[in-house]
């Protein structure tokens, strides 16, 4: 059975996780952060794991992976069907996760 790695969390999803808790980054100390979420900018390691002690998630969890993997079926002629609907899914949570849909 094959595998699909996607990050556990996308830039987007710490966006919306922060935004969630309405924290002033700036009057905290995290200046740099603020800067970077105002300007969409792309996060570095600093910034994941300055988000990683906001949000309190281990600071090794902030970089897992997840695997979505694919479904087992049996049947004559679908196969083909269904491997079109697996890649379509994937494709779909992935998207949804790049948006910073958290709850995917």
């Amino acid at each position: 059975m094959l595998a699909t790695s996607i990050p556990k969390y996308t830039q987007n999803e710490l966006v919306a996780l922060i935004n969630e808790r309405e924290i002033n980054l700036t009057n905290e100390g995290y200046g740099d952060l603020a800067i970077a979420i105002e300007k969409n900018l792309i996060f570095d390691k600093k910034l994941f794991l300055q988000c990683a002690e906001i949000l309190k998630i281990d600071k090794k969890e902030i970089f897992d992976v997840e695997y979505i993997s694919d479904i087992s079926f049996r049947g004559e002629g679908s196969e083909k069907d269904i491997e079109n609907i697996v890649k379509l899914f994937k494709i779909m949570v992935q998207q949804s996760k790049l948006r910073g849909n958290i709850n995917v």
